[in-house]
């Protein structure tokens, strides 16, 4: 594996759980497969960026609920709006599909009944 390929599955995944555009592939698959990455990228990204908004902005704004939904609305913004457990719930139930080619798992990401369970 090359580091194109490296910096394209990095773009995958980041494009998959954001909404930041930094080009690359929008391959859902490439994504599922590399979804490990998820864990050690996305969690800085939406975590620690709003809070480091909110942490500046707690020296200027003397109000903790104004400065908390401005912090909220950037974890919104930064994932396209999707902030809700069931997204998650969705990627999970894809990524537990056993035995099941990255078709399989994409139908299952997309399906809107059930999930890993209800194959």
């Amino acid at each position: 594996m090359g580091m194109r390929d490296i910096i394209d599955d990095l773009r995958a995944v980041i494009t998959f759980f954001t909404i930041i555009p930094i080009g690359g592939s929008h391959d859902v698959s490439r994504a599922l497969i590399n979804a490990w990455i998820a864990i050690i990228i996305i969690p800085p990204i939406t975590g620690l960026l709003p809070g480091l908004l909110g942490y500046y902005l707690g020296f200027f704004i003397h109000n903790g609920l104004f400065i908390a939904s401005i912090t909220y609305l950037l974890l919104l913004v930064l994932t396209g709006g999707l902030n809700h457990i069931d997204g998650f719930a969705d990627v999970v139930d894809a990524l537990m599909v056993r035995g099941g080619s990255i078709e399989d798992r994409i139908r299952v990401l997309k399906d809107r009944i059930g999930g890993a369970l209800h194959r």
